[in-house]
């Protein structure tokens, strides 16, 4: 349904091809894979335009990101960044790097549980 909202914050379409659910930061959701979906979201909807797209995903992406995005450009404002600063921003809060030493240590400590296959240890290897 274009022009639909819901109350819940769950999801949000814009008179739009499909819909996306805003961006809760102390979920289980990756930062990194929200703005794979929003350049999906961006493409499907031919948004191409900096200037369309930063207002589509500050517009999408809900308020709790909107607020930490404010107190993470300060004094600046949103009008004065690009779509790609704003998300460069995002990403160093959200997704910040990982460390190489801790992410080996996991890897040589992850051992095989006794009620897991061979596939599902193999792809808890690769997260």
């Amino acid at each position: 349904m274009p022009n639909e909202q819901q109350e819940s914050g769950e999801r949000v379409s814009v008179g739009a091809i499909g819909s996306i659910e805003k961006f809760i930061p102390e979920t289980d959701q990756d930062f990194e894979d929200y703005l794979e979906r929003m350049g999906h979201f961006f493409e499907l909807n031919n948004i191409t335009e900096d200037k369309r797209k930063k207002s589509a995903f500050i517009t999408l992406a809900g308020p709790i990101c909107l607020k930490k995005l404010k107190a993470a450009i300060q004094p600046a404002l949103i009008s004065s960044k690009t779509y790609k600063e704003i998300t460069e921003v995002l990403k160093n809060m959200f997704a910040p790097k990982r460390s190489v030493m801790a992410e080996r240590f996991k890897f040589y400590d992850r051992r095989q549980k006794e009620d897991e296959n061979i596939s599902e240890f193999v792809a808890e290897l690769k997260l």
